[in-house]
């Protein structure tokens, strides 16, 4: 690989930060703007292994990931069940944790949990949508 290509890169892998979702306000800010850009949504308990695990394969997709369509969020169920409950209701899917949602046009286009959040499922996900 040249060093162009490595340092591209790099500045891509330096872009794909995974923000916290700490209020309502940018839970809906990020609902909206869905119609824009694509938001993947990991729903966890840092206490859990399960997970840690589905954290630790987000991680890896979004350092992979070389679109610039997406934003990259993480939302601490028990810390902000409130939160974790109004994006269940906005997007009509069952609360579960860890929980995968990819929202765009402010709709679910795809969800997963428990052992099914791994970089292989995510990359495919990523070809259909």
């Amino acid at each position: 690989m040249t060093y162009l290509k490595r340092f591209y890169k790099l500045e891509v892998l330096m872009m794909t930060a995974i923000k916290e979702i700490k209020s309502m306000d940018e839970w809906k800010k990020i609902y909206h703007l869905s119609s824009e850009r694509k938001a993947y949504i990991l729903k966890l308990n840092k206490q859990c292994q399960l997970c840690v695990e589905a954290y630790e394969e987000y991680q890896k997709f979004a350092a992979t990931y070389d679109k610039e369509d997406a934003d990259f969020y993480l939302l601490d169920v028990i810390d902000f069940k409130q939160i974790s409950n109004e994006i269940a209701n906005d997007l009509e899917v069952t609360h579960q944790s860890p929980q995968l949602i990819i929202v765009e046009d402010q709709d679910s286009v795809w969800c997963d949990h428990h052992q099914d959040i791994t970089f292989r499922n995510m990359k495919q996900c990523e070809k259909m949508t």
